[in-house]
């Protein structure tokens, strides 16, 4: 099998109450099956797993893509992808020592090529010298979970209030024993973007949301 050939997903497609039809599908096959689902109103509901269900409501069909490799590149990986998802043209190029991928000054050598080819991050319709490559839905959805890695920071908890003499003075019922207690939580991401929350399980919530709406914003067109 060919690298432009390996399956880039397990495809389950459910219409209605029928039984659902699974298959698999290449990295180009993918970009298709995504694009136009995104121009026929499909809503794209991504998980942190890599996984893309695209819902149709109104016809009661939904496509899920649950990706063969996990989408977990290596920094070099990551980078890699960050070059090509940067370059507007960039292309596959035969030389003694194998495919690499070129774009602009910029290469990418047959090794790691291959890897990304073979993961299905890079999508090309066929293997020939020339031949123009692009980063995949599967590669962008690996990118975006990379670059927006999330959590929740620990809350101080109980505390007394001379540790903290610029904080809230709080009486009644958040006191105990001449302590005040902070259940108050930040979403992180280590793209930079932050939240505060009253409470953790609500901070947890906005980074876990953070991050899936940067894959849904790395799938627009």
């Amino acid at each position: 099998m060919t690298l432009n050939r390996i399956p880039a997903y397990i495809e389950v497609v459910t219409h209605g109450d029928d039984p659902p039809v699974t298959g698999s599908v290449t990295a180009v096959e993918a970009d298709g099956v995504v694009g136009t689902a995104i121009r026929r109103g499909y809503r794209v509901e991504p998980t942190e797993h890599g996984v893309l269900v695209l819902r149709r409501p109104t016809a009661r069909i939904v496509v899920e893509l649950r990706p063969v490799c996990r989408p977990a590149p290596t920094r070099s990986q990551a980078q890699d992808l960050s070059l090509l998802a940067g370059h507007r043209s960039a292309h596959l190029r035969a030389r003694p020592e194998g495919l690499l991928i070129t774009a602009g000054i910029a290469r990418i050598p047959p090794a790691a090529a291959r890897r990304l080819l073979g993961r299905g991050w890079v999508g090309c319709l066929t293997v020939q010298d020339g031949e123009p490559v692009s980063v995949s839905v599967a590669g962008r959805v690996a990118l975006a979970l990379r670059q927006h890695r999330t959590r929740s920071t620990h809350p101080r908890g109980w505390h007394f209030a001379a540790d903290n003499p610029h904080g809230p003075q709080v009486v009644g019922r958040d006191r105990h024993g001449g302590r005040l207690y902070d259940g108050s939580s930040r979403a992180v991401c280590s793209c930079g973007w932050s939240q505060f929350a009253e409470r953790r399980p609500q901070a947890a919530h906005a980074a876990r949301q953070h991050r899936l709406d940067s894959v849904i914003a790395a799938l627009s067109p």
